[in-house]
């Protein structure tokens, strides 16, 4: 999923970021897949950080639920806002947003969530609440990202296999929403996988471990449940799909998907080029006023390079304009 992130950020030079990384306390087990999405976003950022500019925060939804000081300090940081946490918390921090104007185009927010299940229903806005004509509003600045789902239908043995095994050998039952387990169908994958390479080497008279590997890399397998890539040095490489919200429809409807084995981020709606509230074009990385309006005149026009800078020669105000 982190591949598909930077590809989207890429695509819209997208360089100053604030991640807001959520605990999940109150949801042990599914807080799993939120911890390791921040971390592997922040592990690859750390190793580009002349390309990337993180501001990175961490809370705890299951002991607050005023999520204005974290909003408020990365309003002020960047204009592009990620999200990692529950769906039912991004809805009430959209809602946060809202109420801080961070809603009106100059933001986007990426939320990166957990594979959808049968179990579960579509991310949405509405909930009957009476908020949700600001839920509504609030989402049009919303990206959200997944890996693509598997094919749920064609794993039902898997699926009850699977929990069976948990029952018999572990004594651990799991309810109806716990068998539908993005991790647990991966790590089936790759037995699977690991099947298949030990079938296609059984006669090999030797092989030492690193030459095993490397009959997993740079290929696909293909399971009932999905394609599996694995790329180079073993790293399984995820096609990631985005949503946004059409206002038509209400719904969130597939806007770009990222082919892994392709790498490449292509359209897959008219939503794409879709910025209303922005004159039809994405928000900038840098606003020209600067984050906190501190680099604008009081008419609101963006200040003279020079009146700034007067001892720097012509060609340093040039390149250092991009920034300001």
């Amino acid at each position: 999923m982190p591949e598909g992130f930077f590809a989207l950020l890429d695509l819209f030079e997208w360089r100053t970021v604030t991640t807001l990384c959520d605990a999940l306390t109150q949801y042990p087990g599914l807080n799993a897949f939120h911890a390791l999405a921040c971390a592997n976003l922040r592990l690859i950022q750390s190793k580009q950080r002349t390309k990337y500019n993180f501001y990175d925060t961490d809370f705890d939804s299951g002991l607050t639920s005023d999520y204005r000081p974290f909003l408020s300090r990365a309003k002020t940081d960047s204009r592009v806002i990620v999200l990692i946490t529950h769906p039912r918390i991004m809805r009430e921090m959209m809602l946060t947003a809202h109420a801080l104007e961070m809603t009106n185009g100059e933001y986007v927010f990426l939320a990166g969530t957990i594979t959808r299940v049968p179990t579960r229903g579509p991310i949405t806005w509405k909930f009957g609440d009476g908020r949700d004509e600001m839920a509504f509003e609030a989402f049009r600045s919303l990206i959200t990202y997944v890996n693509v789902e598997p094919d749920w239908n064609k794993t039902a043995d898997w699926v009850e296999g699977i929990a069976e095994t948990a029952r018999v050998s572990f004594n651990t039952t799991y309810t109806e929403d716990q068998k539908y387990n993005e991790y647990a169908l991966s790590a089936y994958e790759v037995m699977l996988a690991s099947a298949q390479v030990f079938q296609e080497n059984i006669n090999a008279t030797s092989m030492d471990g690193r030459q095993y590997a490397k009959y997993f890399w740079n290929r696909v397998f293909q399971f009932p449940s999905r394609n599996m890539t694995i790329g180079p040095y073993g790293m399984r490489a995820d096609n990631v799909v985005f949503f946004r919200l059409n206002a038509s429809s209400g719904e969130l409807e597939e806007t770009w998907r990222y082919d892994a084995v392709e790498k490449l981020l292509k359209n897959s709606s008219s939503l794409a080029s879709y910025w209303p509230m922005t004159g039809g074009i994405p928000p900038p990385d840098h606003p020209a006023c600067g984050f906190s309006g501190s680099q604008c005149d009081s008419t609101g026009d963006a200040m003279d390079c020079i009146q700034i800078f007067p001892a720097f020669p012509t060609p340093f105000l040039q390149e250092q304009g991009t920034w300001i």
